[in-house]
């Protein structure tokens, strides 16, 4: 059964998406922006797994940059998105990569 919380171009198997999001992210400084789209979402999915939630999210890879569009409707706090997002964005920058966020 297709997790609604992941985008359709997730639901399938991606040949790029890591085992491991957190040491992908530390071991590969020059990922791809589509390769971190990958780990992003993985790791965006194990916080919400923790959280007990389903976080609805669409993440679109560009040139050099990723962009994650939440569903916040489906965000438990504010404070929770901020502090992911702050990760995130860390993540991000470790590997020269720009990312955006957008809620509808």
């Amino acid at each position: 059964m297709p997790n609604p919380s992941r985008s359709d171009s997730t639901n399938r198997q991606d040949k790029n998406a890591p085992s491991d999001p957190l040491r992908f992210v530390l071991t590969r400084p020059m990922a791809t922006p589509p390769e971190m789209g990958a780990a992003f979402d993985q790791f965006i999915g194990a916080a919400a797994d923790l959280a007990g939630v389903s976080v609805s999210r669409q993440i679109t890879a560009g040139l050099s940059g990723v962009t994650i569009s939440w569903d916040k409707r489906t965000v438990p706090s504010r404070e929770w998105l901020r502090g992911l997002e702050e990760e995130i964005v860390a993540f991000g920058a470790c590997n020269g990569l720009h990312v955006w966020f957008r809620r509808h």
